[in-house]
């Protein structure tokens, strides 16, 4: 799970920290979404490695993994092809741009990463006897659902509806499920280790 996280926060730090610097020039933020591509790739198949070790170990995960890999290759390559621009929009966010069918791609990359956090913490509320442990699995598992369904809105959903995923309502949300993440893996537990140790 360390790793799945490490993954995690290089492909959300690759993202936020390039789209900061790029803001302004588009072909920039265009080799920031191609690499954050492969990031999300690496993060999906090791989601996927992860799940089937902790709950499967008597099962191969290459199957799935190759899968993974390959819808990765494929968002990737139509990411080259199709070279979305993205730009800054007047609520100072960022529009990716990016055509149909590679926002359903990378979509469903984001849902392989995020789904594989459901099924993870999902499992950890069914199967575990730690209140706390219920607690922070089920918190887990309501970022992780709230998540599909902002980048659903903002990648799938605008193509069908115009207006419907205003950049800043994807910003907004994706800014609360990061607070409330830190909040309640980071600061919490740092919290009840000091109060324990005083």
């Amino acid at each position: 799970l360390t790793i799945v996280f490490l993954g995690y926060g290089i492909q959300s730090g690759w993202m936020g920290l390039g789209m900061w610097i790029f803001a302004h020039n588009s072909e920039g933020l265009f080799f920031i979404l191609l690499v954050d591509n492969i990031l999300l790739t690496i993060t999906a198949a090791l989601c996927v490695y992860t799940s089937y070790y902790i709950f499967s170990p008597h099962v191969s995960p290459w199957r799935s993994i190759m899968l993974t890999v390959l819808l990765g290759t494929i968002a990737t390559i139509t990411t080259v092809i199709s070279h979305p621009l993205p730009y800054l929009t007047a609520h100072n966010s960022i529009e990716l741009n990016t055509c149909k069918g590679l926002g359903f791609l990378i979509f469903y990359l984001l849902f392989i990463n995020i789904g594989s956090s459901i099924y993870i913490f999902g499992k950890l509320f069914k199967n575990s006897a730690s209140r706390a442990v219920k607690n922070l699995s089920l918190l887990q598992c309501f970022l992780a659902v709230l998540g599909i369904a902002n980048v659903f809105i903002s990648l799938v959903l605008k193509h069908f509806k115009a207006g419907a995923a205003p950049p800043v309502l994807f910003d907004y949300t994706s800014a609360t499920i990061g607070i409330t993440f830190i909040i309640a893996l980071v600061i919490v537990p740092l919290w009840k280790k000091w109060l324990a140790s005083s």
